[in-house]
């Protein structure tokens, strides 16, 4: 009886505060967002698709054309693709064992920057749902060499390439790399890349035909933000992004904050704790690489390469600054890393993770109660 009181306990909060407080917003949507909903408002898919811009994949607008057509909602559509991530990685560190799922289900559930992008009519949450998915069935592939593993990922991975371009760039060659790094079959790379290619071409043959650019826009072009995406204003900003976006109980790394030169003491603190631990988890990355076959090492593998291409594509592309949104598919990566690697510690050595924990934990809950009693917004049903 008490655990089935912990089991509803857990699944109100999935599946019902991302919505609640999501819907505490009052922000207008960006256009990225309003093109999406000029989508799902044409009653022609065909129609839809052809009017569509074509510097983003059509993967995540399809999902609310047809989520639409059962009157889905987009913002519900968010919330749902954030609660099954964290049932997701749930049940993943459960089935393998990890030190307290129940605990590193929670740290995803209250990281408050996700609850700006439920809001915001964009594919963050499906890019990011589908990104851990491709980690899981890697994983599993390692372990099993399963053709079934091996199809599967294939999916995840192509579908990812279609959902935000980033994918292709990032996902799919670490994918490759790292099943070139272990002993496979040579067929199952031939399938993995026959599958990601045949799911993922068809788009990207599109926009080069009506752009004449693999990804539908001229990705050099002079932007508004070019002062600002030099490679050491990137890393910057990503430390940057990450210390707001992970621990403080403010502000999240939306780009006005980012821009602002002036910081308190105690951002500058989170900026060099994240430093400390980004040296930590690649130093770890390193002496481990050959058991890249274990969840931690190949989550933070995931983790450290996400931040790495960001920050490589963002200095040489016309993207806009490092910001959360950017960085947000990642913090899955990171959570997982740090709980594996508590299981190599000894009970001395925790308590730095433990503090770490504390720290985060309180600061993103203190942080969601604030801002969803100040803007406090029940919905009615009509």
């Amino acid at each position: 009886m008490k655990k089935l009181g912990v089991y509803l306990f857990l699944a109100v909060g999935v599946f019902i505060l991302p919505f609640f407080i999501a819907i505490q917003h009052r922000w207008k949507q960006p256009a990225q967002a309003i093109k999406n909903l000029e989508f799902i408002a044409t009653e022609n898919l065909l129609n839809a698709l052809s009017n569509y811009i074509t510097n983003r994949p059509p993967l995540y607008p399809l999902l609310l054309w047809f989520t639409s057509r059962l009157s889905i909602q987009p913002l519900l559509v968010n919330s749902l693709l954030f609660s099954f991530l964290i049932v997701t990685v749930y049940l993943f560190l459960k089935k393998e064992s990890l030190t307290n799922p129940t605990l590193a289900a929670l740290a995803l559930l209250v990281c408050s920057p996700f609850y700006w992008h439920i809001y915001h009519v964009k594919a963050e949450m499906m890019f990011t749902l589908l990104s851990f998915l491709s980690l899981v069935t890697l994983y599993y592939y390692l372990h099993t060499k399963k053709l079934i593993f091996i199809v599967l990922l294939s999916f995840f991975v192509g579908t990812t390439s279609i959902t935000r371009y980033f994918g292709i760039f990032w996902l799919f060659p670490l994918v490759t790399t790292v099943i070139l790094s272990v002993k496979t079959k040579r067929l199952h790379l031939v399938i993995f890349n026959l599958i990601v290619i045949a799911i993922s071409s068809p788009w990207f043959i599109y926009v080069k035909t009506k752009t004449g650019y693999w990804t539908g826009v001229d990705r050099f072009s002079p932007r508004k933000f070019e002062q600002f995406t030099s490679f050491d204003n990137n890393l910057w900003f990503t430390l940057k992004t990450l210390a707001l976006d992970l621990l403080s109980p403010s502000s999240f790394a939306h780009l006005r904050k980012l821009l602002k030169e002036q910081m308190t003491l105690y951002e500058l603190i989170g900026i060099g704790v994240i430093v400390v631990l980004l040296g930590l988890l690649t130093y770890f990355l390193l002496i481990n690489l050959n058991n890249i076959h274990k969840l931690e090492i190949l989550s933070i593998l995931f983790f450290l390469s996400y931040l790495a291409v960001v920050i490589f594509l963002w200095s040489i592309g016309n993207v806009d600054p490092v910001n959360s949104r950017f960085l947000l598919p990642s913090y899955p990566f990171l959570i997982v890393s740090l709980f594996g690697i508590y299981n190599y510690l000894s009970d001395k050595k925790r308590y730095l993770l433990n503090l770490l924990l504390i720290i985060y934990l309180n600061n993103n809950i203190v942080f969601l109660l604030r801002y969803s009693l100040e803007n406090l917004y029940i919905p009615t049903l009509k």
